[in-house]
């Protein structure tokens, strides 16, 4: 179980600084930056198991604010290639990072393996509890406003592989059948009103972030969003509008039913624990960041590796954690 007695940390870091300041003469003010140094890390926290992440969801307040920092594949489309499939003798499509190195500008000697986002999710978290009931609310005011433009409703969708976990205050894990989904667990979260952050780094086929030079020093290869918007996938529309185009229904109706589903102000996320990199919040009124150790990412056929995104989550923490309490 993770410790959140976070007075006892505070206590352990004005120690530290104590100390710190008997063996070396500060001034006032060097004295107070180190204190606020030490106790910041002190409360730095890093996730060896999956239980100990949901000690740490389990912890933040109900409808409290939170950043979540996600790996995950780039929502992105990269050319493709055909290439015949050893196992099938089959041709088949497959993702041409050659081509769309090319495209970007890469220049680098190692090849690309994989496009993948970091993405930071500030938002008001919900328990599983919570989630579950503002879901129902949502399909219901949803169907209604479906029915009043003669769209027939969304079924409510039982999902036969994900089972809830009796663990606090209730996560959701896969049931299925899927050898390489057992373990996985979820938490399901309102992303509506949520500010959403991404930086987008190449990968080599190691699983490491591929390297750039900037201004001689060696950093790690950021795919700007200005260069990635041609790849970018189109982005979803509401469920509706297509059946409303097929009845023929006018833009501005559609524009009209778009408007009004966008006030009952739900929109769905699923975090996957695994994938989770850190957890930024407020925890007993105190600033608490956890590194998640335990990050287990495949994309693509590439195992991310975990290090590389644990060491831009500690150089960028402090912002993290001021960040923790903003409103959105």
């Amino acid at each position: 179980m993770v410790n959140l007695d976070v007075s006892a940390l505070k206590e352990i870091g004005m120690m530290r600084s104590l100390i710190s300041r008997i063996e070396k003469p500060h001034t006032l003010m060097e004295a107070m930056q180190e204190r606020d140094r030490m106790i910041s890390e002190s409360v730095q926290r890093e996730c060896k198991s999956p239980s100990e992440i949901f000690d740490v969801l389990d912890s933040i307040g109900e409808n409290s604010f939170v950043n979540i920092g996600y790996v995950s594949a780039a929502n992105i489309d990269i050319p493709q290639v055909k290439k015949r499939n050893p196992l099938t003798n089959r041709m088949k499509n497959y993702d041409d990072y050659v081509t769309f190195g090319n495209q970007i500008g890469y220049s680098g000697e190692d090849e690309i393996g994989a496009v993948v986002s970091l993405t930071n999710y500030n938002f008001r978290y919900n328990s599983s509890s919570r989630m579950k009931g503002l879901h129902a609310e949502y399909r219901d005011k949803f169907n209604a406003l479906r029915g009043e433009y003669g769209l027939p409703p969304v079924a409510s969708k039982s999902n036969e592989y994900r089972q809830n976990i009796d663990y606090g205050r209730g996560f959701k894990a896969y049931g299925g059948d899927n050898d390489e989904l057992n373990g996985h667990a979820y938490t399901e979260q309102n992303m509506y009103k949520g500010h959403i952050t991404s930086t987008t780094y190449l990968v080599g086929k190691d699983g490491h972030i591929l390297k750039s030079s900037e201004n001689g020093e060696s950093v790690n290869y950021v795919v700007d969003k200005d260069t990635l918007a041609p790849f970018l996938k189109k982005k979803g529309t509401i469920s509706g509008v297509k059946g409303l185009r097929d009845m023929g229904a006018t833009d501005d109706v559609i524009q009209e039913y778009i408007r009004r589903e966008k006030e009952l102000k739900f929109r769905y996320k699923q975090f996957e624990f695994g994938s989770i990199l850190y957890i930024c919040a407020t925890v007993n009124g105190q600033k608490i960041l956890y590194l998640n150790d335990n990050l287990k990412r495949t994309i693509g056929g590439i195992d991310i590796n975990p290090g590389d995104f644990l060491e831009i989550a500690r150089e960028k923490y402090k912002e993290a954690l001021a960040d923790a309490n903003n409103q959105v």
